[in-house]
């Protein structure tokens, strides 16, 4: 009997579109996205009221304007990146959390270590590939996440 899908929350980013394939690969290894907590923007957009950002929504993807992050979603917000992702990824059933940076402009990695130890289940730090040539790297590093998840 095949492995059930391995849940997965993701955030970090953005992601770039050249980027989604890291998406795709993932869940051709068998794992399922139920928490996007990127801070890939969609369309322009206001920032979420106080109200939404305490409230956990899993489905919901807050995006700030494609020009600047909002503040709300910023990584060095605590109310966002700690208490209410860890809201977001109880009412999803999260098995682990994949932090995306990107090497330019990285707002993430001082939160790595902090998230890793406020959150009851595995977090995976991924550097985004700058160039296509680092994509086999890439690939070895979601595939060994994937059977650390099995």
């Amino acid at each position: 009997m095949p492995d059930a899908p391995k849940r997965l929350a993701l955030t970090g980013g953005p992601l770039r579109p050249r980027d989604r394939w890291i998406v795709d690969h993932l869940q051709r290894a068998g794992a399922t996205v139920v928490l996007d907590a990127t801070d890939t923007p969609t369309a322009p957009s206001p920032p979420p009221s106080r109200k939404h950002v305490s409230a956990p929504l899993p489905s919901t993807n807050w995006r700030g304007p494609t020009s600047s992050p909002s503040p709300t979603l910023s990584a060095a917000r605590t109310p966002f990146s700690t208490i209410n992702l860890r809201q977001q990824i109880a009412a999803t059933g999260a098995q682990a959390l994949v932090v995306l940076r990107p090497l330019c402009c990285d707002q993430w990695h001082g939160q790595v270590g902090r998230l890793k130890s406020s959150l009851n289940i595995p977090v995976f730090d991924l550097e985004l590939p700058l160039h296509d040539g680092d994509r086999a790297r890439t690939i070895a590093r979601l595939d060994a996440l994937m059977d650390t998840l099995r």
